[in-house]
């Protein structure tokens, strides 16, 4: 159930998200500006929290589908925003939350969150002791420094803590452990007291739900599982991470791809897998608004008040835009659309844009800019010169 592209975006067949009507984008039945009554500031970030529960109920029907035993987590850098959070833990308690940093922790034990994995590259020691003191569901790691450090810490408090051994990619990722190490260092995972290790983990990269490119990495976890069992460890989760696309646009592949995942651990699938979606809860349930600055007719440029490649062409998003006011064109300009970075490459060129610009166009006016719910909120201070006001409806 891919949506439809361009200015009409559907839900589900009951459900619009946003429409088009006499010309103007109408967000949930509404015209878009009366949603935004009380905002002051030229750039403002929305959020739709009907369409986060919505992506989540999708999401969870097809993993379960797929996987009868499985948890999501959801990867919470992906919107730090504990307004994002509450809508997700309301919604589906049974969903976890991923967390990447000591910020991240904290809110999701604010939030009393049942399932907690730590992720991350580099954790440092207040991170790991705050979540071994507070018993989180799984700490995947990506060193045996840090599996001792661990070790150290919980024999120091006396506990034990669950943990995961993320695997690396490739021999030259900085992310995870290989598999040559795990084979030399067998023995010495063995000897330790204060940790338990239960999981295997690999995250595939943002938005690459694509078999051809993950099933090689899949394929390696798959060796490294089956080093570890075969050594006596009793590994029962699966964390095969995050990585899926916006429900909107790779939604009607998901059911696809996560069967082809389970193929390739169909000797394994009566353990639980872990799944962690980022972007496919919450992309498609933002929009960036961004006010026109300047019009330069001469070099068919429209200059906004944000950068554009920086946090757009980085993240993996799809890049879709409209122009609210100016849905149905009578005329329109081959303009491209540029940022406010010092860069040259801060530019989305016509060809790119897929739609061309109103020639009424004038500053003041806005551009709405589609899949900027996730990778979005954390950076907009340093993607505008503004305030940006973020709106839930």
């Amino acid at each position: 159930m891919c949506y439809a592209k361009g200015m009409i975006k559907y839900m589900n067949k009951n459900n619009i998200f946003v429409n088009g009507k006499k010309g103007v984008m109408n967000i949930n039945g509404k015209y878009w500006r009366d949603l935004m009554s009380d905002v002051v500031s030229d750039d403002i970030l929305m959020f739709n929290s009907e369409h986060i529960k919505y992506n989540m109920k999708y999401f969870k029907t097809i993993s379960s589908k797929i996987f009868p035993k499985n948890i999501c987590a959801f990867a919470v850098k992906v919107a730090p925003h504990e307004k994002i959070l509450e809508t997700i833990k309301t919604t589906d308690e049974s969903f976890g939350m991923e967390v990447y940093n000591l910020s991240e922790l904290n809110i999701a034990l604010k939030m009393e969150c049942p399932i907690i994995v730590v992720d991350g590259y580099y954790k440092p020691y207040e991170l790991l002791k705050k979540s071994v003191e507070n018993n989180v569901f799984l700490i995947n790691v990506d060193s045996f420094d840090e599996i001792k450090q661990l070790n150290d810490i919980s024999e120091e408090l006396g506990k034990c803590v669950d943990i995961g051994i993320r695997i690396k990619e490739n021999q030259i990722s900085k992310m995870g452990i290989s598999i040559n190490e795990i084979r030399e260092r067998i023995a010495e995972l063995k000897t330790y007291k204060g940790v338990n290790i239960v999981a295997v983990h690999m995250h595939p990269g943002s938005n690459r739900q694509d078999i051809v490119k993950t099933g090689p990495l899949y394929s390696n976890l798959l060796q490294a599982l089956e080093l570890l069992v075969n050594n006596g460890i009793c590994i029962k989760y699966i964390d095969i991470g995050g990585g899926y696309g916006e429900i909107s646009n790779a939604g009607c592949f998901l059911e696809k791809y996560l069967t082809e995942i389970k193929e390739i651990f169909l000797k394994y699938s009566d353990m639980t897998f872990i799944l962690e979606p980022g972007r496919a809860l919450v992309s498609d349930a933002g929009i960036l608004f961004s006010k026109v600055t300047s019009v330069n007719h001469f070099d068919k440029v429209v200059n906004l008040g944000i950068a554009l490649s920086p946090f757009l062409c980085t993240t993996s998003a799809t890049l879709e835009l409209d122009f609210p006011d100016y849905l149905f064109l009578e005329e329109g300009l081959d303009y491209s659309i540029a940022g406010i970075w010092p860069i040259s490459s801060d530019i989305i060129t016509q060809d790119r844009l897929k739609l061309r610009v109103p020639k009424k166009i004038m500053e003041g006016d806005y551009v709405a800019i589609y899949n900027a719910g996730a990778y979005v909120l954390d950076r907009l201070p340093e993607y505008s010169f503004a305030s940006v006001d973020v709106v839930f409806i």
